[in-house]
Protein backbone atom coordinates (compact mmCIF):
# COMPACT_ATOMS: atom_id res chain seq x y z
CA UNK A 1 0.00 0.00 0.00
CA UNK A 2 1.30 3.76 -0.75
CA UNK A 3 0.54 6.33 1.39
CA UNK A 4 0.21 9.61 -0.58
CA UNK A 5 0.37 13.13 1.16
CA UNK A 6 -2.49 15.55 0.30
CA UNK A 7 -1.43 19.38 0.61
CA UNK A 8 -4.49 21.47 1.66
CA UNK A 9 -4.09 25.43 1.65
CA UNK A 10 -4.00 27.38 4.70
CA UNK A 11 -7.39 29.10 3.83
CA UNK A 12 -10.13 29.64 6.53
CA UNK A 13 -13.31 27.50 5.90
CA UNK A 14 -16.39 29.72 5.16
CA UNK A 15 -17.83 28.45 8.48
CA UNK A 16 -14.89 30.35 10.55
CA UNK A 17 -16.18 33.63 8.82
CA UNK A 18 -19.69 33.02 9.48
CA UNK A 19 -18.48 32.44 13.21
CA UNK A 20 -16.62 35.95 13.01
CA UNK A 21 -19.40 37.53 12.23
CA UNK A 22 -21.73 36.05 14.39
CA UNK A 23 -19.79 37.12 17.44
CA UNK A 24 -19.56 40.79 16.42
CA UNK A 25 -23.13 40.97 16.12
CA UNK A 26 -23.45 39.47 19.78
CA UNK A 27 -21.27 42.27 21.14
CA UNK A 28 -23.63 44.97 19.49
CA UNK A 29 -26.43 43.67 20.57
CA UNK A 30 -25.35 42.73 23.91
CA UNK A 31 -23.98 46.60 24.33
CA UNK A 32 -27.60 47.86 23.13
CA UNK A 33 -28.96 45.52 25.65
CA UNK A 34 -26.97 46.84 28.30
CA UNK A 35 -27.26 50.42 27.47
CA UNK A 36 -31.08 49.70 27.42
CA UNK A 37 -31.04 48.55 31.24
CA UNK A 38 -28.67 50.95 32.06
CA UNK A 39 -31.15 53.64 30.99
CA UNK A 40 -34.53 52.03 32.57
CA UNK A 41 -32.21 51.49 35.99
CA UNK A 42 -31.54 55.28 35.55
CA UNK A 43 -35.05 56.08 35.20
CA UNK A 44 -35.87 54.15 38.09
CA UNK A 45 -33.72 55.62 40.39
CA UNK A 46 -34.90 58.70 39.38
CA UNK A 47 -38.75 57.86 39.93
CA UNK A 48 -37.07 56.72 43.58
CA UNK A 49 -35.53 60.15 44.29
CA UNK A 50 -38.38 62.08 43.38
CA UNK A 51 -40.75 60.18 45.45
CA UNK A 52 -38.51 59.97 48.38
CA UNK A 53 -38.29 64.01 48.30
CA UNK A 54 -42.19 63.99 47.66
CA UNK A 55 -42.40 61.81 51.26
CA UNK A 56 -40.40 63.87 52.98
CA UNK A 57 -42.48 67.02 52.10
CA UNK A 58 -45.65 64.81 52.99
CA UNK A 59 -44.12 64.20 56.25
CA UNK A 60 -42.90 67.50 57.21
CA UNK A 61 -46.00 69.16 56.11
CA UNK A 62 -47.83 66.76 58.37
CA UNK A 63 -45.79 67.78 60.93
CA UNK A 64 -46.12 71.47 60.78
CA UNK A 65 -49.57 70.79 60.80
CA UNK A 66 -49.97 68.77 63.61
CA UNK A 67 -47.54 71.26 65.62
CA UNK A 68 -50.20 74.18 64.84
CA UNK A 69 -53.14 71.89 65.42
CA UNK A 70 -51.46 71.16 69.38
CA UNK A 71 -50.80 74.75 69.84
CA UNK A 72 -54.25 76.04 69.09
CA UNK A 73 -55.83 72.89 70.97
CA UNK A 74 -52.98 73.86 73.99
CA UNK A 75 -55.03 77.93 74.27
CA UNK A 76 -57.50 78.43 76.99
CA UNK A 77 -60.92 77.39 75.82
CA UNK A 78 -62.78 76.29 79.15
CA UNK A 79 -64.95 77.69 81.94
CA UNK A 80 -63.11 79.27 85.14
CA UNK A 81 -64.23 78.04 88.61
CA UNK A 82 -66.93 80.50 88.29
CA UNK A 83 -68.50 79.35 85.23
CA UNK A 84 -67.40 82.04 83.50
CA UNK A 85 -66.32 80.91 79.76
CA UNK A 86 -62.85 81.39 79.37
CA UNK A 87 -61.41 81.87 75.45
CA UNK A 88 -58.06 82.91 74.19
CA UNK A 89 -58.51 85.35 71.78
CA UNK A 90 -55.05 87.47 71.94
CA UNK A 91 -52.59 84.86 71.99
CA UNK A 92 -50.24 85.69 68.84
CA UNK A 93 -50.02 82.08 67.07
CA UNK A 94 -47.92 82.96 64.53
CA UNK A 95 -44.80 82.68 66.72
CA UNK A 96 -43.27 79.97 68.35
CA UNK A 97 -44.02 79.96 71.16
CA UNK A 98 -46.99 82.16 70.92
CA UNK A 99 -46.99 85.69 72.38
CA UNK A 100 -49.67 86.48 75.20
CA UNK A 101 -51.08 89.27 73.17
CA UNK A 102 -50.98 90.54 69.71
CA UNK A 103 -52.53 87.97 67.99
CA UNK A 104 -56.26 86.56 67.56
CA UNK A 105 -55.98 83.36 69.60
CA UNK A 106 -59.48 81.02 69.59
CA UNK A 107 -61.16 84.20 67.59
CA UNK A 108 -63.67 82.51 65.14
CA UNK A 109 -62.42 83.00 61.37
CA UNK A 110 -64.06 82.07 58.24
CA UNK A 111 -63.65 78.08 56.55
CA UNK A 112 -62.33 80.20 53.40
CA UNK A 113 -58.95 80.73 56.01
CA UNK A 114 -57.95 77.80 54.71
CA UNK A 115 -58.01 78.80 50.96
CA UNK A 116 -56.22 82.07 51.11
CA UNK A 117 -53.75 84.04 53.37
CA UNK A 118 -55.56 85.73 55.86
CA UNK A 119 -53.41 87.41 58.49
CA UNK A 120 -53.43 86.12 61.75
CA UNK A 121 -54.35 82.78 60.49
CA UNK A 122 -51.58 81.98 58.68
CA UNK A 123 -48.13 81.96 58.90
CA UNK A 124 -45.17 81.15 56.41
CA UNK A 125 -42.50 78.36 57.55
CA UNK A 126 -38.89 77.63 56.06
CA UNK A 127 -37.88 73.96 55.17
CA UNK A 128 -36.59 73.14 58.38
CA UNK A 129 -39.97 74.56 60.07
CA UNK A 130 -38.94 77.69 60.86
CA UNK A 131 -41.47 80.44 61.26
CA UNK A 132 -40.49 83.30 59.32
CA UNK A 133 -43.81 85.67 59.73
CA UNK A 134 -47.41 85.79 58.84
CA UNK A 135 -49.22 88.33 56.66
CA UNK A 136 -50.72 87.86 53.23
CA UNK A 137 -47.52 87.18 51.31
CA UNK A 138 -44.86 84.70 51.81
CA UNK A 139 -41.27 85.39 51.75
CA UNK A 140 -39.34 84.65 49.24
CA UNK A 141 -37.32 82.03 51.51
CA UNK A 142 -40.70 80.45 52.55
CA UNK A 143 -40.90 76.43 51.64
CA UNK A 144 -44.58 76.08 53.75
CA UNK A 145 -47.34 78.12 54.06
CA UNK A 146 -49.58 76.74 57.12
CA UNK A 147 -53.14 78.32 57.52
CA UNK A 148 -55.79 78.06 60.03
CA UNK A 149 -59.66 78.33 60.57
CA UNK A 150 -61.39 78.40 63.63
CA UNK A 151 -65.31 77.56 63.05
CA UNK A 152 -67.67 77.68 65.74
CA UNK A 153 -70.03 74.32 65.54
CA UNK A 154 -73.36 75.05 64.04
CA UNK A 155 -75.13 72.56 67.09
CA UNK A 156 -73.44 74.29 69.84
CA UNK A 157 -71.18 77.81 68.59
CA UNK A 158 -70.57 78.84 72.28
CA UNK A 159 -68.49 75.94 73.40
CA UNK A 160 -67.77 73.60 70.32
CA UNK A 161 -65.18 74.39 68.06
CA UNK A 162 -63.76 73.02 65.09
CA UNK A 163 -59.94 74.23 64.49
CA UNK A 164 -58.48 73.05 60.64
CA UNK A 165 -54.96 73.23 60.04
CA UNK A 166 -54.17 73.22 56.33
CA UNK A 167 -50.02 73.31 54.98
CA UNK A 168 -49.37 73.59 51.73
CA UNK A 169 -46.08 74.29 49.19
CA UNK A 170 -45.35 78.17 49.42
CA UNK A 171 -46.04 77.52 45.35
CA UNK A 172 -48.83 75.40 45.53
CA UNK A 173 -50.52 78.47 47.73
CA UNK A 174 -49.34 81.00 45.36
CA UNK A 175 -51.05 79.23 42.40
CA UNK A 176 -54.14 78.45 44.14
CA UNK A 177 -53.81 74.79 43.03
CA UNK A 178 -54.02 71.32 44.82
CA UNK A 179 -51.20 70.12 46.50
CA UNK A 180 -50.17 66.44 46.13
CA UNK A 181 -48.06 67.03 49.19
CA UNK A 182 -50.00 69.18 50.89
CA UNK A 183 -51.71 67.93 54.54
CA UNK A 184 -55.42 69.02 56.19
CA UNK A 185 -55.52 67.84 59.98
CA UNK A 186 -59.00 68.60 62.00
CA UNK A 187 -59.58 68.95 65.51
CA UNK A 188 -62.98 69.24 67.46
CA UNK A 189 -61.90 71.44 70.87
CA UNK A 190 -64.96 71.36 73.65
CA UNK A 191 -65.68 73.41 76.33
CA UNK A 192 -67.47 71.29 79.06
CA UNK A 193 -68.99 72.16 82.63
CA UNK A 194 -67.50 70.67 85.46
Amino acid sequence: MSTRLVVVPNKPARSDWAVAGVSIIEVVMALTLLVLVVFGLAQLFMYAARAAQQGRTLTTASVLASQKLDQLRSLAFRYDVAGVRVTDTTSDTSRVPESPTGGRGLAPSALAALEANTPGYCDFLDATGRVLGTGSAPPSDAAFVRRWALVPLSDDPQDSLLIHVRVLSRLAAERGAADPAGVTFSALRTRLMW
